[in-house]
């Protein structure tokens, strides 16, 4: 059934297609572009140093074996810490931002609606009752 099963459209619904909406959308965000621009890099960094941390332990792993020498197993514990560290403070960025940026679109959105419906004439809210031959005294 879905989740918009049993809703009956309204006469005053709009149907859009996906480009419309995408379109509609984007000048949300268009406002935004540099919060948008640095979560996009700090999830592309978070995914460089997700991919690295495994390869790096690998090698390491294989040079210890090689040579066994705990200047060499300090030195991959302290690059594994960085990298872990990193990629917590990527993360931290880029929940942040993209938090601040989604909070502002969905205000700007939560506005506009209310601008929206504030302009409406109330016989728009209950057309049954107040359509064109019943006046707003008449039960």
């Amino acid at each position: 059934m879905g989740i918009t099963g049993g809703l009956n459209p309204e006469e005053y619904d709009r149907n859009y297609s996906d480009r419309e909406l995408v379109r509609r959308i984007v000048r949300y965000f268009r406002p935004h572009i540099g919060k948008v621009l640095l979560v996009a890099a700090m999830v592309s960094l978070i995914s460089i140093l997700a991919t690295a941390t495994p390869i790096i332990i690998s090698r390491g792993i294989d040079s210890l074996e090689a040579n066994p020498q705990l200047q060499l197993l300090l030195t991959l514990a302290a690059v594994v810490t960085v990298m872990g560290a990193l990629s917590w403070g990527f993360n931290f960025v880029s929940l942040w931002f993209s938090a601040r940026a989604v909070g502002e679109v969905v205000l700007a959105l939560r506005e506009d609606a209310f601008r929206a419906v504030m302009r409406r004439d109330l016989s728009f809210f209950d057309p049954v009752r107040l359509g064109p031959h019943r006046q707003p005294g008449d039960v």
